[in-house]
């Protein structure tokens, strides 16, 4: 087997790996962004001059627009520079020391900033500085709505005309909320996200002076020595990190270690890190950090949404196994019940004479920013390519879209008894911006601006007639699995083949699953039942050498192609899994090529992606003299590897191969290889003969 040929393997074995979310990155980005724009101006519509906060924001969003602004001049920039730099390096300086750190840094970034590798810093632009140091996330729907309208967005301008949008405009490639949602998929823990640089672990102030010095510069990157990020530029985030592709290793390795994407633990995960965020908020008054945790638990909140993630063994799979049933459970969808009681709790506050979804409802007329957003799949600034027509909208499409989300608003704004709640088919993977998943997205942008709300609610107590809040609209999730009773299940049904019927529980936010899960086939109607064994189909491709030790002693070369039968799982821990296989396998000779029907009982073990295999095989064995025998071959195989989408395997055959001499031997055989395996749906072109979109 070349080692080109491996390379090849691994490189795919990584692309399909990469794509294990809930939802595609540019979904989380997309309504992470549209959900922090809401928010913020739901929080400080007309309230501006009343909250120090909303004032704060304001101001700096004029600073940094004015700034970017052709034709401004460099004071301006200046001011708004030196305000920001003592609002984040002086706040356990005296004052007398403050006014000399502020003129270091600003000699030292406008070296690195302005002119790199250049010594002459003599031309100060603060552009990106004050960018960087914001205690606010850029918000690209606030600039899109004063200069993107729907007469030139991205979703009207034919893909072969000349008009385009600047995807190089500097207001659009800023560090978002979206931005920090969508990442969270490509870390291997989030608090690797929250806690800043990995390059720069350690602050070494002796050392950045020392580079000024001989360079004329710094490094601009360098984090100051705090636990959480207080500014942007704490964060080590960029879109080369953030995004699938095949050689995305990191990427890889998160898709490996996911499982707190999944189930009870996905909860759990949204819940700790909005408390975090809340803590942050209170305790620390660090609202940045504050608003980072929210983003990492908002991915989550978004995960909750899929019900792939829902119902998910995760851990009690493979990798293989839990990416084939999560995909085809989130292509099929599931219905939820919305609890409209608590939507409309959701929507109130305090500081608003308007609730949430009467905000959301004057938007969708008033803010052409977020009407795009919401109702079609054009990004603004990015490419709009993601899911193709059936996410974009003609203009009278986009009436009716807009007709149905006002009238679903209005249904939710009167709550309804528990028995009659409002149902919503929800699904995932690039899903979300399809015209028939418009209720999805209003219920997770509810869902979203009202967990940035509490954040921005909550406050740290200051004084005696100022108390701390703590506002905590997700308190309520719950999770709960159960079987059905033992003595149901068996009047029907064996227990050795079969699982025992079940029921998943689960409420995050507004919005509760109650999912029944046997062993029966459920039909494509059936959108609050699940099938155990609903799993898109699996094929593996192996390339493996036999090496004979009995005869001439020739190698034989293999190329096996394989499908998964029949399964089964356990609920209980440090239990095994076991499937059936069978397939077809080419053999390659010195003397005479051949073919074998293949069958693998296997034994896996999920918690570390192993497999051990009882192999027979029907083998049609040529003989140079043109004539054909079948023999029947055993053998025993064992398969492991970083995750059962690539593995490595032996094997050891009682085998049999033609001899030179025409004779037919027998004896043992040792075998070894590589395979890769998917599910159907993500291998390029059967995905299209299959119809899985």
């Amino acid at each position: 087997m070349s080692i080109r040929l491996v390379q090849l393997l691994t490189t795919l074995s990584i692309f399909v790996t990469c794509n294990v979310h809930a939802f595609d990155s540019w979904e989380h980005k997309r309504m992470g962004d549209l959900a922090y724009h809401v928010a913020i101006h739901f929080y400080c519509d007309e309230n501006t001059e009343k909250n120090v906060r909303c004032k704060e924001w304001q101001d700096e969003n004029n600073q940094i627009k004015k700034c970017l602004t052709a034709g401004i001049t460099t004071i301006t920039c200046e001011i708004a520079v030196k305000a920001r730099l003592k609002a984040v390096f002086c706040k356990s300086n005296s004052i007398v020391d403050c006014d000399t750190i502020i003129e270091k840094k600003m000699r030292q970034e406008q070296c690195k900033i302005e002119n790199g590798e250049s010594k002459d810093c003599t031309k100060p632009s603060y552009k990106r500085l004050l960018e960087e140091l914001s205690y606010w996330y850029f918000d690209p729907l606030d600039i899109a709505n004063k200069e993107i309208t729907k007469e030139n967005s991205l979703e009207t301008i034919p893909k072969n005309s000349d008009k385009k949008i600047d995807e190089s405009n500097p207001l659009l490639n800023y560090t978002t909320y979206g931005d920090v949602v969508m990442c969270v998929d490509y870390f291997l823990t989030p608090d690797k996200l929250l806690a800043g640089r990995e390059n720069y672990l350690i602050d070494d102030t002796d050392l950045e002076e020392e580079e000024v010095k001989k360079t004329g510069r710094g490094n601009p990157y360098v984090k100051h020595g705090r636990l959480y990020p207080v500014v942007r530029r704490d964060l080590d985030i960029n879109r080369i990190r953030c995004k699938d592709d095949p050689f995305n290793i990191e990427g890889a390795r998160s898709g490996h270690v996911n499982h707190s994407h999944f189930q009870a633990e996905l909860i759990v995960a949204q819940s700790s890190n909005h408390m975090l965020a809340l803590m942050l908020r209170t305790s620390q008054n660090n609202l940045f950090g504050a608003l980072t945790a929210n983003a990492i638990s908002d991915h989550y909140l978004h995960d909750s949404f899929s019900p792939g993630h829902i119902t998910t063994w995760r851990s009690r799979l493979t990798d293989l196994a839990a990416n084939s049933f999560h995909d085809h459970t989130n292509r099929q969808g599931l219905d939820i019940t919305v609890n409209t009681k608590t939507i409309n709790d959701m929507s109130k506050f305090e500081r608003n004479s308007s609730d949430l979804l009467s905000f959301i409802e004057k938007l969708l007329c008033s803010d052409n920013a977020v009407n795009d957003y919401l109702l079609n799949a054009g990004e603004v600034g990015l490419t709009s390519d993601h899911c193709g027509k059936q996410c974009m909208l003609t203009p009278e499409q986009r009436t009716i879209q807009e007709t149905e989300l006002k009238d679903f608003i209005r249904q939710l704004k009167n709550p309804h008894p528990e028995e009659v709640n409002p149902k919503v088919t929800l699904k995932g993977d690039n899903s979300l911006w399809k015209s028939s998943q418009v209720k999805q997205r209003l219920l997770m942008l509810i869902s979203q601006t009202r967990s940035i709300l509490d954040v921005l609610e909550s406050k740290p107590q200051k004084e005696e007639e100022n108390p701390l809040t703590i506002v905590d609209s997700f308190q309520d999730n719950s999770w709960s699995w159960a079987y059905v009773k033992q003595s149901e299940f068996e009047k029907n049904t064996s227990t050795f083949l079969t699982t025992r019927p079940s029921q998943i529980k689960a409420s995050i936010g507004p919005i509760t699953y109650d999912i029944a899960n046997s062993d029966n086939n459920v039909g494509e109607k059936e959108k609050e039942k699940i099938s155990y064994r609903a799993m898109d189909r699996v094929i593996g491709v192996s390339l493996g050498i036999d090496n004979m030790t009995f005869g001439d002693r020739q190698n034989r070369s293999l190329l096996s192609v394989e499908t998964v039968l029949f399964g089964k799982a356990s609920s209980r821990r440090y239990s095994d899994n076991w499937g059936v296989l069978a397939g077809y396998q080419q053999q390659f000779s010195p003397v005479m090529n051949g073919a074998a029907l293949t069958s693998r009982y296997v034994y896996v073990k999920p918690e570390i992606e192993m497999m051990y295999s009882a192999q027979l095989r029907a083998m049609q064995i040529n003989r140079p003299n043109d004539s054909r025998v079948w023999k029947l071959s055993i053998g025993a195989r064992v398969d492991i590897g970083f995750t059962s989408f690539l593995t490595t395997y032996i094997q050891m055959t009682r085998d049999y191969a033609a001899q030179t001499d025409g004779r037919i031997g027998n004896g043992i055989s040792i075998g070894a290889g590589i395979q890769l395996a998917s599910p159907a749906c993500r291998i390029f072109g059967i995905s299209n003969l299959l119809n899985c979109n």
